[in-house]
């Protein structure tokens, strides 16, 4: 006697979604969506839109998220990574002192150029990675171009001398 003909339901519809942009092998998802399983072609025959749009829509989802989070100026990591991975920047050789100066001063919004350091540490500064973090306020590259409140700042990072 043959099995009765397959049909699908909004709800088997929304779960092969789910689990595509979960990665589950389609193997996996065909076993689940009935008592007994069913063949991975017959997923592939009824439910192909679902297989294929499952995986974007999970990673649009991701990098709306990641986009947010690099945007705020809140997450620092995410911000590098998005630059590293979308906009093409990469790190420059300055050795771990380069990097952690310009991680501590890329959280707090400054850059500086080789041409401005004076001291050894300046200098380790400016041969490290830039990287440029916005802020919901500030969306200036430069901090001396933002608001009143970043004068002190700007005075602190001008040599002495």
């Amino acid at each position: 006697m043959a099995r009765p003909r397959f049909k699908p339901t909004a709800q088997m519809r929304q779960s092969v979604q789910a689990m595509t942009a979960y990665g589950i092998p389609e193997e996996h998802i065909a076993r689940t969506l009935t008592p007994r399983g069913i063949d991975p072609k017959t997923l592939r025959r009824h439910f192909r839109r679902e297989l294929d749009v499952g995986a974007t829509l999970a990673n649009s989802t991701v990098a709306q998220t990641l986009f947010q989070m690099a945007t705020t100026g809140k997450h620092p990591a995410a911000t590098i990574f998005w630059l590293k991975t979308r906009a093409g920047w990469r790190e420059r050789p300055g050795g771990e002192e380069g990097r952690a100066a310009a991680a501590k001063s890329a959280h707090r919004g400054e850059f500086m150029h080789g041409a401005e350091a004076d001291t050894p540490s300046q200098v380790l500064e400016a041969q490290a990675p830039r990287v440029i973090l916005f802020d919901s306020q500030r969306r200036a590259a430069d901090p001396c171009a933002a608001a009143e409140e970043e004068e002190a700042r700007c005075e602190e990072l001008k040599p002495t001398g």
